[in-house]
């Protein structure tokens, strides 16, 4: 994984209300290259990826609904590592990120349960990468999209 440089604030609007940010920078750009070993005892195969760093800024909020439960949401976006069709390819895929999130927990003695729900936008990525020695190599786009489902117990 990369180094992140994390920025977080949290401010309590009222006694039940907490508003919650971030930023972050992903700093992908010192990871050059990703080797692929296979086991055939002819090495590994290198992808190039020239990744640039990455920004993520989020916004949410912490709410007491009352003594046993809180419920939580939040937003985040995050730059793309890679805008180059001719430098994505197929094993990761990547680009913009759009996070949409909402949440539920409550506390039983020293238990603590958190339940939560995640849409993950990862747009439209291009990609036109060549396979050098093969002539060949992928074009099209890829779509992602994915949903999280979560719960967490704290104990």
């Amino acid at each position: 994984m990369p180094d992140i440089i994390d920025i977080s604030l949290s401010y309590a609007l009222s006694k039940d209300l907490n508003l919650l940010a971030s930023i972050q920078l992903h700093r992908w750009s010192h990871w050059d290259a990703t080797v692929l070993d296979l086991n055939h005892g002819k090495g590994g195969a290198t992808i190039q990826r020239d990744w640039d760093d990455v920004w993520k800024f989020a916004i949410g909020s912490d709410y007491r609904l009352n003594a046993d439960w809180r419920l939580k949401a939040g937003f985040s976006y995050e730059t793309s590592p890679q805008d180059d069709p001719s430098m994505q390819w197929v094993d990761l895929p990547v680009g913009e990120q759009y996070r949409y999130s909402v949440g539920a927990s409550s506390s039983w003695d020293d238990i603590t349960m958190d339940m939560f729900y995640e849409y993950a936008d990862l747009g439209s990525v291009d990609m036109n990468r060549q396979v050098i020695g093969l002539g060949k190599g992928v074009n099209g786009t890829f779509d992602g999209r994915i949903h999280f489902v979560g719960v967490n117990f704290t104990f």
